[in-house]
């Protein structure tokens, strides 16, 4: 009977042994069961910007074995599935989504926070509008991620985005005594439309506010999730109720822009009226002095410099929505000397700004200064007439080139190079993109005299060829050679756009108003983005009869643009770039920074901004207004 006993015992023994493996090896997130599990990558914050998902938290997975990805409405490889948050990783909550090991090509999952039974391809997500509760507030923090990946895969790691905006408020200056009040914020739009292929949302525009109850996030402070709008100066933004009385509006002191993924940090303050308000806290961009409320700019009368194109990015800093201008250096009208300017609250502000007519307050940086930090990247394209009577300047024009562009790389300058040229028969007959400083040696280097700049050379050389053929006049014509360069040259995003034009000719447009300097004139032609012209003109004789849109000066397109203009002799004697006043106008550049722009960002308007610079004698005057469309991040 022990026999017995023991023999069941080591049967009973092996059996739990047996069947422990086999429910190791079939647990659920581990690779092992045939089912697809997803991690987070730790790098990405989660859930409303918080730190980390929660135990339990579910989303919805759909899959894809379409070769280009695309997602149907129904009918997936996967439509919706369910996974939960367990032990770091999302695990099916059912059957799950089994390997795909005998498709031929990647598969791609497309994945969103929180689970929502009715969720597709695309659906209408609405935030909770009472998001008092920690729970109910995460579940209004839209969250989608995607990847592309091997079919045999099984843990897939996402990288999750917040698509709605966080709204935090900080009441700790409001005087108030917490837990005796909370804080309402009116949404006008409190939907989105969800494009899971796309990983975007719009907002769905709504003409009635819905009153949304904020979370408390420590000792009063509160924090909501709301989709990407507008609160307007224009309306009531929220609702402060304290104790039992009656209700309390809260306006903005500015249109604030609600971003998608990004949080805004308010504070809840009372002026001295007794009215509450919401203006910007936290880490915004306090380096930007406030615009001020009395414009004292002066009047400029007889104007005697050219204010250059600006270069404009919209940038995000802190909780503010900020205008970066990069602009090259002004050059003093009889002393020659590169000014310096000073900006607002500076006792010698010699620049002013307003936008729509609305005096700004704004930070400069003077690139002279050389304190650094500003990474003003410059893309030169040089512009070179390789006629026959161009053939005295011509190795010297290269020669210098070559020189001047590894000097400006050795400063420690973020640029790069390009070069084009045109002939005597009106065509474009050469061109590179842009390069280092070697690869542009390498391109001037391949011939010598006017032919250094005859031909196509680089990897989009049959592209910048073809293109070429378009461009046709019937003389030399510089305004023809940089609209060609302007539209096939690989320039970067936000990078300073300067034109270098060495020629000793007219411009020649043969009667085509599109390739006249006066194209140049007007920015509904030539916006302020495209960039600056600085001529050289190699020849003693200036003064030939200008007759328009057959022979004209090409040194206008510089005063048209705010760029320089040298004059020099027919064999380019004595003269080197670094001495030529683009190279002052790169060295003494400007960063102007300013802010409160949020509600224009997006808007697809054109607002007017105006740049006037005035010395403290009077002596340099002058003063343009510019047609600016806020995009963020261009």
């Amino acid at each position: 009977m022990r026999k017995y006993q023991t023999a069941l015992a080591t049967v009973m023994v092996l059996l739990m042994i047996t069947v422990a493996c086999t429910s190791e090896e079939q647990e659920p997130g581990t690779g092992n069961d045939g089912v697809v599990a997803f991690t987070v990558k730790s790098s990405n914050p989660t859930r409303a910007s918080d730190t980390q998902f929660d135990t339990g938290d579910a989303i919805g997975v759909f899959a894809s074995m379409e070769e280009n990805g695309r997602l149907a409405s129904r009918g997936n490889y996967a439509d919706n599935v369910k996974y939960v948050y367990s032990s770091n990783r999302f695990i099916n909550a059912g059957a799950g989504i089994p390997l795909a090991t005998d498709i031929g090509h990647e598969v791609s999952y497309y994945a969103v926070y929180p689970f929502m039974s009715s969720a597709s391809s695309s659906f209408t997500f609405t935030v909770n509008e009472d998001q008092s509760t920690y729970d109910k507030y995460t579940k209004s923090d839209l969250c989608m991620a995607t990847t592309t990946t091997s079919p045999s895969e099984a843990i897939v790691p996402l990288k999750f985005d917040h698509m709605l905006s966080r709204v935090m408020i900080d009441a700790s200056l409001a005087g108030l005594v917490a837990g005796n009040y909370r804080i309402e914020l009116l949404a006008y739009d409190n939907s989105v439309t969800v494009n899971m292929q796309e990983q975007s949302v719009t907002t769905q525009t709504g003409t009635t506010a819905t009153h949304i109850k904020m979370c408390e996030d420590g000792t009063n402070h509160f924090k909501a999730i709301l989709p990407p709008q507008y609160l307007r100066v224009s309306n009531v933004v929220a609702i402060l109720y304290i104790g039992l009385n009656p209700a309390i509006s809260v306006m903005v002191k500015q249109d604030i822009e609600l971003v998608s993924g990004t949080s805004v940090e308010l504070r809840l303050l009372r002026n001295s009226s007794g009215n509450y308000y919401l203006d910007y806290g936290g880490t915004g961009d306090s380096s930007i002095p406030k615009d001020p409320e009395v414009d004292d700019t002066p009047d400029v009368v007889n104007p005697n410099i050219n204010i250059p194109n600006v270069q404009y990015i919209c940038e995000i800093s802190g909780n503010d929505v900020i205008c970066r201008l990069d602009m090259t250096g002004i050059q003093h009208p009889e002393t020659l000397e590169w000014l310096r300017l000073y900006g607002t609250n500076n006792p010698e502000q010699n620049i002013w700004i307003s936008l729509d007519g609305k005096p700004k307050g704004f930070s400069i940086y003077n690139n002279a200064d050389e304190n650094g930090g500003n990474d003003i990247k410059t893309d030169i394209v040089f512009i070179v007439d390789n006629s026959g009577s161009m053939s005295e300047e011509a190795n010297a024009v290269a020669r210098d080139i070559i020189s001047w562009s590894q000097q400006l790389v050795s400063s420690g300058l973020n640029v790069r190079f390009a070069c084009v040229g045109y002939s005597v028969s009106g065509t474009i007959n050469g061109a590179t993109d842009f390069t280092d400083a070697s690869g542009l040696s390498t391109y001037l280097n391949r011939s010598v005299g006017t032919s250094r700049t005859v031909g196509f050379y680089g990897s989009n050389a049959s592209a910048l060829s073809s293109a070429a053929s378009s461009y046709r006049v019937s003389d030399e014509c510089g305004a023809m050679a940089i609209r060609y360069a302007d539209a096939n040259l690989t320039f970067r995003s936000g990078a300073n756009r300067i034109y270098v034009n060495f020629t000793d000719e007219p411009n020649q447009p043969a009667g085509k108003q599109g390739f006249s300097v006066e194209f140049f004139k007007s920015q509904s032609n030539w916006g302020t983005t495209q960039g600056t012209v600085h001529t050289v003109y190699s020849d003693t004789y200036t003064t030939f009869a200008e007759s328009l849109y057959y022979k004209e000066f090409p040194w206008k397109i510089s005063d048209y643009t705010g760029g320089t203009k040298f004059f020099t002799n027919s064999s380019f004697s004595g003269v080197n770039l670094s001495s030529l006043p683009v190279t002052g106008a790169m060295q003494h550049s400007y960063v102007i920074r300013f802010k409160n722009i949020a509600y224009m960002v997006g808007d697809g308007q054109q607002h007017l901004l105006t740049i006037v610079v005035y010395s403290r004698d009077g002596k340099v005057r002058g003063t343009r207004t510019y047609y600016v469309t806020f995009v963020l991040g261009s």
